[in-house]
């Protein structure tokens, strides 16, 4: 009787561990997965991170400052003068130049952001890829203010194009030299009306100092059209 107890004992005793190990076993392996999901989830969120809402809105105010700029610079160039004379021509090409400069320097800043925006974009698309969709909601947003920028951009240039500007510059120019003609042409006929007109009719054969400084004035300013056409 003791041997079959002994047997009974064995046999009851053999399931038992097995169904213990097994419960073992499959904890082991569930909590495993759970770590795996759960690091899934960390690592979608830490590549994701970069892309903070305080950083987007800092880019948006800095691209609306950017654009502000560029238009009253631009309106400055608009205004009219009070008088024209070639002093004060003068002076407004220079200034033109520098708003120009300035204009491009502010340009280039605004690019610059919508170039970051667009990076932060394609990086939660990217992310999206990996994640099935759970950034979905960041991605659009992200996608509008991608928008808002390019809105900027496209405003900026068509209210303030470098190359309406450029045009504005030449134009400018032209009337300098213009003006510089004209003044040397009026100093000629001044010249002429006061030199002494010989008896023989005949034209002097020496022209005064003063003459050949209106004259040589005269192919500078036309050397100086050219070059601008050109």
């Amino acid at each position: 009787m003791s041997k079959n107890l002994k047997g009974i004992k064995t046999v009851l005793i053999l399931p038992c561990m097995c169904s213990i190990a097994f419960y073992m076993g499959s904890q082991v392996v569930t909590h495993t997965e759970a770590a795996f999901v759960t690091e899934q989830k960390v690592q979608g969120a830490i590549s994701a991170a970069p892309v903070f809402p305080k950083t987007i809105h800092l880019l948006k105010e800095e691209a609306k400052q950017h654009e502000q700029s560029i238009l009253q610079e631009y309106e400055g160039m608009k205004k009219e003068l009070e008088a024209h004379s070639l002093e004060v021509l003068e002076k407004r090409l220079v200034l033109w130049k520098q708003q120009r400069e300035k204009i491009v320097s502010e340009r280039e800043a605004l690019q610059n952001i919508y170039g970051e925006m667009e990076s932060y974009y394609n990086q939660l698309t990217e992310d999206e890829k990996k994640n099935n969709g759970e950034s979905n909601q960041q991605l659009q947003s992200i996608q509008a203010d991608v928008n808002f920028i390019h809105t900027i951009c496209e405003n900026v240039d068509k209210s303030a194009s470098i190359q309406t500007i450029d045009e504005q510059i030449q134009a400018l120019q032209k009337q300098i030299n213009d003006e510089k003609v004209h003044k040397l042409n009026e100093q000629a006929k001044e010249i002429e009306k006061h030199q002494e007109v010989p008896t023989n009719g005949k034209e002097p054969v020496e022209e005064s100092k003063q003459s050949r400084d209106v004259e040589e004035g005269k192919r500078v300013q036309e050397t100086d059209s050219s070059v601008i056409q050109n």
